[in-house]
């Protein structure tokens, strides 16, 4: 038993980063044989830094190790590897019964919860539209549709801070809808629409904040199917300006609040 020990100390200690991450299954070993429980702690961090995908399911078994510093470790490792398909395993561990493991899996969740912004992964954050709809209906009827379209071109065209997405596993969506009605003025017929949406963060749906937006354009001859559809798609395309820059707003809030890198 001595000499495994010693062995274990000379691999956690002496190898550099590049041998390190060639030894996963050394790491893996120590891991979950090792029984002096710093050393699986240890093995769990390193696993973590060596970012190999053959350390994930070692990391995320090691969240039942029976030390509460090595199930700490473990859950601040996963974290490197930005695979937001551990979110489940590490929520579990929010229960657990020591303190510091709640606190290192708070965490671990925070930072893969978090949408990337484009310094950090040279992509764009993830905008889903697809809960753009009238409520209660499963699917986009055309007038939903027209403002979806609105505004999926702001974020193409105007303002496009955001790549537009849908389901993204992390990312924002924006969920609400419009509802329009005429109006009279006098001989002229007001088409008024008022927008009403909420923003969430992905996964899980955590809501940031609300937007809207309000307004009326004159139909030039209300009995003309194009004259209604063009009215409502310049009104859109009015909204959709709006409500993107209330979004990042939001979205500038909630970043700002937790110390992280706002969009710009």
């Amino acid at each position: 038993m001595r000499r495994i020990t010693l062995a274990a100390i000379l691999v956690l200690c002496a190898l550099s980063d590049v041998a390190r991450a060639a030894n996963v299954d050394e790491l893996v070993r120590i891991l979950f044989t090792e029984k002096n429980f710093k050393l699986r702690a240890n093995a769990a961090r390193l696993l973590g830094k060596s970012k190999d995908a053959r350390a994930l399911k070692p990391l995320v078994e090691a969240l039942k190790d029976e030390h509460p510093i090595v199930r700490s470790a473990a859950c601040a490792a996963l974290p490197n590897f930005d695979d937001v398909r551990v979110i489940g395993e590490i929520e579990k561990m929010e229960s657990d019964a020591d303190d510091a493991v709640r606190k290192a899996c708070k965490a671990a969740l925070k930072t893969l919860q978090r949408p990337k912004t484009s310094a950090s992964t040279g992509k764009k954050p993830a905008l889903d539209l697809i809960d753009i709809k009238k409520v209660g209906s499963k699917d986009l009827d055309p007038m939903h549709t027209t403002l979806k379209d609105a505004i999926k071109r702001e974020i193409e065209n105007g303002r496009p801070l955001f790549s537009v997405e849908s389901d993204p596993a992390r990312g924002y969506r924006l969920i609400g809808g419009v509802v329009c009605e005429d109006q009279l003025r006098g001989k002229d017929t007001i088409l008024f629409c008022k927008v009403n949406m909420v923003l969430a963060r992905m996964p899980g749906k955590v809501i940031l904040g609300s937007i809207g937006a309000t307004g009326g354009a004159t139909i030039i001859d209300p009995k003309k199917a194009s004259d209604r559809a063009a009215t409502q798609s310049a009104l859109f395309n009015a909204f959709a300006k709006s409500l993107i820059e209330d979004a990042v707003s939001v979205v500038n809030q909630d970043r700002a609040q937790n110390g992280e890198e706002t969009l710009k």
